[in-house]
């Protein structure tokens, strides 16, 4: 693999085509509002007022209405992060073969018919995880209450081995997203794809998994900044010798609003980038002329 100029790639295909910078920002409608709904009302409340709030009758009903709201927010998440898998991946795909810029709205028409088997791919290889995560976990659960926690502590460190689990999953879910983009099968045939591509050029994809982490660390640190310096605004009023309940609450609210809106616009760059990576790595491995002949007996080709 060609890293590279898979990277330079990546960049100079999402900075020409914005429209796929603009489908990544879809996965992070619902934490930005949030943050802004949040944020909005501990500015322009009180710590009284809240606390009328819980005491009031309509409280129940309020927190109810809230959690149905927030589910609700998790549920369109999730929705809006399988269609902007979709149109960052097919977006990158389709840069490749044009010279044009795509819009916004060729880019939607063009990811919609990957949008369910998106999220079937999604649910498979995350409830296959949640599964092989679960069986360890129990274990240690059990080990520990049979032992009265001293087997737990002995159990304790195998937890080490979920770390390369993790990789391998993280490494099968984005190559199953990019092999349904590149390939239109259905929910099985990606899988199948994806696993097949993975075994036969594991290492290889392996250093990419950890060079696109690092990139995602990177920005994650830049990220850092200004809630660090957002952090000053809860030592500001006590170095002014307030102590105000009402102040620190204002600034909290601020805080939110300001840094969780933040916060999602550069996670949702940082996935745009990492997943037109993936996209444009597994073209470059499928596409690859050196192919032995062991690989192409693995690797086989569904027709769209």
């Amino acid at each position: 693999m060609n890293y590279g100029n898979i990277l330079t790639s990546t960049w100079k295909t999402i900075w020409k085509d914005k429209a796929i910078i603009g489908f990544g920002m879809l996965m992070v409608i619902a934490p930005a509002l949030i943050g802004l709904v949040i944020g909005g009302a501990m500015t322009f409340s009180s710590v009284e007022q809240l606390e009328n709030f819980v005491e009031s009758d309509f409280s129940n009903l309020a927190i109810l209405i809230f959690f149905l709201v927030y589910f609700t927010f998790i549920a369109g998440s999730i929705f809006l992060s399988a269609l902007s898998f979709a149109g960052t991946m097919k977006g990158a795909l389709m840069a490749q073969e044009r010279t044009a810029p795509l819009t916004f709205s060729e880019l939607w028409e063009a990811s919609l018919p990957y949008f369910w088997r998106m999220l079937g791919v999604m649910f498979s290889v995350g409830f296959l995880l949640m599964l092989i995560y679960m069986v360890p976990m129990i274990l240690m659960v059990l080990v520990g209450a049979l032992t009265a926690g001293i087997g737990f502590l002995c159990v304790f460190p195998l937890l080490i081995f979920l770390i390369p689990l993790g990789i391998v999953g993280y490494l099968m879910l984005s190559l199953s997203m990019a092999a349904l983009v590149a390939e239109d099968g259905n929910v099985v045939e990606t899988l199948q794809r994806a696993w097949n591509v993975m075994k036969s050029k594991f290492w290889p994809l392996v250093l990419m998994t950890v060079i696109l982490y690092f990139i995602q660390m990177g920005i994650g640190m830049i990220i850092a900044i200004p809630m660090n310096m957002l952090q000053f605004a809860f030592i500001i009023p006590m170095q002014n010798g307030s102590t105000d309940p009402d102040a620190i609450f204002r600034y909290l609210g601020i805080f939110f609003a300001i840094f969780m809106p933040l916060t999602a616009l550069m996670q949702g760059f940082a996935l745009t980038y990492v997943n037109s990576a993936w996209m444009l790595s597994y073209k470059e491995i499928t596409e690859a002329p050196a192919a032995s002949a062991e690989e192409e007996d693995e690797i086989v080709v569904y027709d769209a």
